[in-house]
């Protein structure tokens, strides 16, 4: 019996991903490492002037039988390497990087794009910004759904531009009826909706643009002690919506459609704020609610894994 903690070749790796099921050949294989999904094998020394040998550590089998898995849910490469990040397996870090980078960038155009808007005195630039607005709002998904049941189908528009202009880093001019519609999708505000300073504080939090900076200054093991937290922190943001009726069956819904959830944007904002202590210390309120709630709420909808 083979010794399960024992390095693979890459036949012996080949020959028990087949045993387990799995249809992996050698071109495969390589396909994945080029992907960066699976780590490259170590050249060790057989002995003096026997040369040297290709091994696998032994969680390899492991991670191929998970990228397997994932690649029949998916053939998403991007969405495949980012869970096994997730899950702890050796990836690419420079894979990953490009990937990370990559998710910034739409952001940041978007912002871009609600500060353009915003500044013009070209009416054809404002209508193709509105236009996009609408169109994004009919996007069919259960998180626009939920949005939608919270804030009614004809707010939909109007909130993403809010939103959108929150994304710029310095928004803080909503109206009154702006403000209370952002009361009615994030109800930790009252009916008033939050004040200025809470607007203005809000819009640098979900400002992008710093985004790219903050990913390039970390180095690999701090994203790795970051991605710990991550999930610490998703799994206390799923114990609450767990407790709020329709957000649980919605984010349940929104995780089985996106092969990539929780999103990389998500672990993106955790990186940036990680070290704020208002935001370490709101996670732990959330963590102390969420007990709260399921002790108090026994009937509440449970979130899907």
């Amino acid at each position: 019996m083979r010794d399960p903690t024992a390095p693979l070749s890459p036949e012996e790796l080949l020959a028990a991903a087949r045993a387990e099921g799995l249809e992996l050949t050698r071109e495969k294989l390589h396909r994945w490492r080029k992907a960066g999904l699976m780590p490259t094998p170590e050249l060790r020394s057989l002995g003096r002037g026997r040369g040297r040998a290709a091994r696998y550590q032994s969680g390899a089998l492991a991670q191929a039988l998970t990228i397997g898995a994932l690649l029949t849910r998916s053939r998403d490469l991007d969405a495949a390497r980012w869970l096994l990040f997730l899950d702890g397996f050796p990836v690419s870090m420079r894979h990953l990087r490009k990937q990370l980078a990559a998710v910034i960038s739409p952001q940041v155009r978007l912002a871009e794009d609600a500060r353009a808007a915003s500044d013009t005195d070209d009416d054809d630039v404002a209508q193709r910004y509105l236009d996009s607005l609408a169109r994004a709002a009919e996007k069919r998904s259960p998180r626009n759904r939920l949005v939608r049941q919270l804030v009614g189908p004809a707010n939909m528009p109007t909130l993403l531009g809010l939103v959108r202009q929150l994304g710029t880093g310095t928004y803080s001019d909503a109206s009154p009826e702006e403000r209370a519609l952002v009361s009615r999708f994030l109800p930790m505000w009252d009916s008033g909706g939050p004040t200025a300073s809470e607007l203005s504080w809000f819009s640098e939090f979900i400002d992008s643009a710093p985004l790219a900076a903050v990913l390039h200054q970390t180095d690999d093991e701090t994203l790795r002690r970051a991605r710990s937290e991550f999930l610490r922190a998703i799994a206390i943001f799923r114990d609450v919506a767990s407790a709020v009726p329709g957000l649980s069956a919605a984010l349940s819904l929104e995780m089985r459609r996106d092969p990539a959830w929780p999103r990389p944007l998500l672990f993106l904002y955790w990186l940036r704020h990680r070290e704020n202590p208002q935001v370490r210390q709101a996670f732990e309120e959330l963590a102390a609610a969420a007990v709260n709630l399921s002790l108090s709420t026994p009937h509440a909808e449970s979130s899907a894994g």
